[in-house]
């Protein structure tokens, strides 16, 4: 196994936390994190006056988790488009647990359509835009 001694170390650990701190510049960049405008993050305090709004769906989702990862451009993409005529909130499970117990979330992402307050329907995992597209009309 070769060494690495006096300022060659310190050169890799200098690359290194470059890499990392490039890593989460790219990462605090992207369009598609929660804290975007068009999907704003909710939580046990505002959840339940901002589902007696217009028609709502909810993103149940977590940070860590690979598929809400992969699914929220989708989700992103799909609430850009038909703003006008439903709101899209997310709620992180990690900060909710008074409602990942009341809605009985099992699996993650898990999206619940509201209207008037009511759950009116549920999907558990990622869809594609399409299949979002088809959930959403199928509940208005």
């Amino acid at each position: 196994m070769p060494s690495l001694k006096g300022s060659e170390m310190d050169k890799s650990w200098l690359f290194a936390l470059l890499l990392l701190l490039s890593v989460n510049d790219l990462k605090a960049e992207s369009p598609y994190q929660s804290n975007n405008f068009l999907v704003e993050e909710i939580t046990e305090e505002n959840f339940y006056s901002k589902t007696q709004e217009r028609p709502t769906l909810i993103d149940f989702y977590a940070p860590w988790c690979g598929s809400c990862i992969i699914f929220e451009p989708t989700f992103v993409k799909i609430a850009q488009e038909m703003r006008e005529r439903v709101i899209f909130y997310k709620v992180n499970i990690d900060t909710s647990w008074n409602l990942l117990e009341q809605y009985e979330i099992v699996s993650i992402p898990t999206l619940i359509f509201f209207k008037d307050g009511r759950e009116i329907n549920r999907h558990e995992g990622e869809l594609p835009e399409n299949s979002l597209k088809a959930f959403i009309y199928s509940n208005l």
